[in-house]
């Protein structure tokens, strides 16, 4: 939501104001996002809330009521070397409970599985995302977030401004920023079961969708784009951070 005249600027009244909004709607941080925890208890504190991306990587979401400091960053590298150790079967316990409580059925097997994923066959580590959110951040952070990026470390930036109506709601602007780097080093091996491209354009071929697929592939790539193939997807992301999706095929 979008201030406009007769709005006032007003502040959270505490920091799970955020963290439930976002709980509820996890696409004010990126679509495709599904929660999967909330104050998941790691070994290094609670983690605000846990969630997974559409292509099966795992994202961290620390909250802050006000401004972003730069210790948040000492934080959520904690908190992701934490839950990089997290034996499987502890996290499959801890977020089978919360999706229990809010989507009967729903398993985290199941959700990795419609990803292409499994948390029990990780050759190259649980990929790891990180959202630091609040309502303004240190100018240092942002160069300490562009440094991880390109070491390779997804981390971003989110703010929100809050701003109260005449009848009293809270609406929300919020800023994504982003941090250009030069491109990650290549070098990780893919997830179990990815396809390399032109396997993947051959089962698209196969269910029908080949001229479709084909067509944005080439397309990404004659623009310069990263393009990333995954077990049953493509994820499209600029070429100056490639963990950033921009469009997922």
């Amino acid at each position: 939501a979008v201030a406009g005249h007769g709005e006032q600027a007003a502040g959270l009244a505490a920091e799970r104001d955020l963290e439930s909004w976002i709980e509820q709607d996890p696409s004010l941080l990126e679509r495709g996002l599904v929660i999967v925890g909330r104050q998941l208890r790691l070994e290094g504190g609670p983690l605000d809330l846990l969630a997974l991306d559409p292509q099966g990587r795992w994202v961290l979401i620390e909250i802050k009521r006000d401004w972003l400091r730069r210790e948040v960053i000492a934080q959520a590298i904690d908190y992701a070397s934490c839950l990089h150790r997290l034996p499987p079967a502890q996290l499959r316990e801890h977020c089978d409970a919360y999706l229990q409580s809010r989507s009967p059925g729903v398993t985290l097997d199941l959700l990795l599985e419609q990803r292409g994923r499994s948390l029990d066959v990780e050759d190259d580590g649980r990929e790891i995302v990180v959202y630091l959110v609040g309502t303004g951040y240190d100018p240092g952070l942002e160069r300490m977030v562009g440094f991880l990026t390109a070491a390779d470390l997804s981390v971003r930036i989110v703010t929100f401004s809050p701003f109260r109506d005449a009848r009293g709601q809270t609406l929300l602007t919020r800023e994504i920023h982003e941090t250009v780097d030069a491109p990650a080093a290549v070098g990780k091996r893919p997830s179990v079961g990815t396809p390399a491209p032109e396997a993947l354009l051959a089962l698209a071929e196969q269910n029908g969708v080949g001229s479709v697929v084909r067509t944005l592939y080439s397309a990404a790539a004659d623009m310069g784009l990263h393009v990333r193939p995954w077990a049953t997807s493509i994820m499209v992301a600029p070429p100056a951070n490639r963990t950033r999706c921009l469009f997922v095929v």
